[in-house]
């Protein structure tokens, strides 16, 4: 197995929070997601209540939807009709029994060239 994190990651203000697992075998793991609808907020609006910089993106769930602990690398989807497009990936799912608090994602377009140099353009067809 082969990890490679993001060349400009950092451990603590999760900026460019990527990690690539080239595997030796398929997973086991069931490709299997709860669905959550969360509301997009703006950069501005989440930084008066968390640190976030041009590398994340913030979403606001609606009551009891939103990505928590344990919820890391799970895809934020935008749902179109010429097909839905992963742009983010969740970083830190925040204080979950507090509700309205922001969750944090990866913005999947700001290291797209680094994933496809990375993995070679295996999933990008």
């Amino acid at each position: 197995m082969a990890i490679l994190q993001h060349p400009e990651s950092t451990l603590y203000s999760y900026t460019n929070d990527f990690t690539v697992m080239k595997l030796e075998k398929p997973s086991s793991f069931k490709p299997v997601l709860k669905r959550a609808n969360v509301q997009l907020m703006s950069n501005e609006n989440c930084l008066k209540e968390t640190h976030v910089d041009e590398t994340m993106v913030c979403s606001r769930g609606v009551p009891n939807e939103k990505s928590c602990t344990g919820h890391y690398s799970g895809p934020l989807v935008v749902e179109r009709p010429s097909g839905d497009v992963v742009v983010d990936v969740t970083t830190w799912g925040g204080d979950c029994p507090k509700p309205g608090y922001p969750s944090k994602y990866s913005r999947v377009s700001n290291a797209h060239g680094w994933i496809e140099s990375t993995i070679g353009g295996e999933c990008f067809h």
